[in-house]
Parts: C-alpha cells; structure tokens; sequence
C-alpha cells in the first residue's frame, strides 16, 4: 500500500486536478487557496474560502453597476481597510491567498483576485485585466467603461489614464490588448510567475522551483520554464532531471538564443 501523500504533497496534487484540462474557465479561489496551503503545511484549503465568504457576508450587490462597486469599495477598503503592501512589496507571502486575508495587504493581482471573489460571491461581474506590472479589474457592462485598481484603494481610473501610462511604458498608442480581460489560467499563471520572481530575489531556489513545477501544470507550452526548472534543479544537486529539462528544452528551441550557455550546463552535468 502506498504511504499517504504529506500535506505538501496533497495540496500540490489537488492544484494539478483542478487546473488539469484544456478549459480555461478555473476555480481562483480554490486554486489559491491549495497554492498557499502547498508554500505552508497545515493550512486548510477551506479556510481561505470560509474567509471569502464571511468578507461577502458584509456586502450586498447595488441596484446599479456604480453602486455596487462603491458598496464593495467602502467594504474593502475603507471598512476592512485592504490595500497594497508598498513596503514589503517583493515579500513572497503576498503571493499567498491567506496572507493576504490576514494582513489585508497585498500585491495587486492578489488583492484583484480578492476583489473579483467577493463580488462573484454578491454576483457582480467584473472582469480581470492582465495591465502590464499592475494588475486591476473592469466591472462588466459598466458603460462608459472604467477601471478599478484594488491596491490603491479601489481608485477608479478610466481609459484616458491607462492609455497615457501605456505610451509612459512606449507602448503604441491607444494598446487595447492590454485592456482586454484576460482568463483564469493567465491569472495563476501571473501569480506563479510573481512567487517565483520573489523567491528567487531571495536566493529561495526550492521555492522557485515549487512556483516553476506549478507553471508547467497550468501551461506545457511556456518552454522557458522547463529550462529555469533544469537550470534550478542542477544547482539543488538533481543532476539527471536537470539534465532531462535542459535536453528538451533545446529540442523545443532548437535556436534559443541562450543555446551556446544551455549546452555547456549540459557538458558539466
């Protein structure tokens, strides 16, 4: 009989059934919540949803798209004071569903991602919007179209002033693509793509390495990070798999630009 997975291992493998499949339409809430109970050992998954659903407790939808973003706002952030974490920004716990509902402090993506589960809990559409470094949220159908941006507060910006901190970032003028919203997959995928980020600043590679594996099960077409994944598991020591990651990397990407530095890892391993 086999030995009973331990509970990183059982959070790790109740995240890869939920994001199995090719459909992009996922449960965040409860993906986030496994993520966070993998990266701490004897969180329970059901307590991150209890907390979300005792947060819409206090909230209920308005007659109108504005007034139910300015019930949900005043909840938030003035009542519950949630905001953006400017001081510990890079902290990897505020890639963690839980953190997040404890401090109510956070990075933006993780505070929209609190933001959209309150409101689908009052059944207030508001979309994702992947805006490049900041994420935020639309409400769906509002007409004229506006912005809300959790980790300031709730600032409610319009298109004028995305488009003027697109051309900012040299963006061509009036980049729609990057007011479109986006799928529940590319939102675990940013929020994998920022734990990693902030592990590796710290010189964490097992925890790089736990957000890369996550990466790979949301996406098997983000090659690169079979490489990172090799490159990491060749500094831990795991010389055969990161010989196995690095060889189909350049099978995939047979002109990689970085194919010259890939094959001498190879030679050493």
């Amino acid at each position: 009989m086999a030995a009973p997975l331990d509970p990183a291992e059982l959070a790790r493998a109740r995240f890869a059934e939920l994001v199995d499949g090719r459909s992009d339409d996922l449960p965040v809430d409860l993906c986030c919540a496994w993520l966070a109970a993998e990266e701490r050992p004897g969180l329970k998954a059901t307590t991150v949803i209890d907390d979300l659903d005792l947060l819409a407790d206090g909230v209920r939808a308005g007659a109108t798209v504005v007034e139910s973003v300015a019930r949900l706002n005043q909840h938030l952030f003035s009542a519950l004071g949630f905001k953006g974490d400017h001081e510990s920004y890079e902290d990897p716990q505020n890639s963690l569903i839980d953190h997040v509902l404890a401090r109510r402090r956070g990075i933006p993506i993780l505070l929209c991602i609190v933001y959209m589960e309150v409101a689908r809990r009052i059944e207030v559409e508001v979309d994702p919007i992947g805006f490049p470094g900041h994420f935020l949220i639309s409400p769906s159908g509002a007409k004229p179209r506006f912005f809300i941006d959790p980790f300031n507060g709730g600032r409610i910006l319009n298109r004028d002033a995305l488009f003027e901190r697109l051309k900012k970032m040299g963006a061509p003028p009036h980049s729609e693509r990057f007011l479109r919203s986006v799928s529940d997959r590319y939102i675990l995928i940013r929020v994998c793509n920022n734990l990693k980020g902030a592990y590796l600043k710290r010189q964490d590679v097992l925890g790089g390495l736990r957000a890369t594996e996550r990466l790979l099960l949301l996406s098997e077409d983000l090659v690169e990070e079979r490489r990172d994944r090799g490159l990491m598991l060749a500094h831990l020591g795991r010389t055969e798999e990161a010989a196995v990651d690095l060889r189909l990397y350049l099978d995939l990407r047979p002109n990689a630009p970085d194919r010259a530095r890939i094959e001498e890892k190879l030679g050493e391993l």
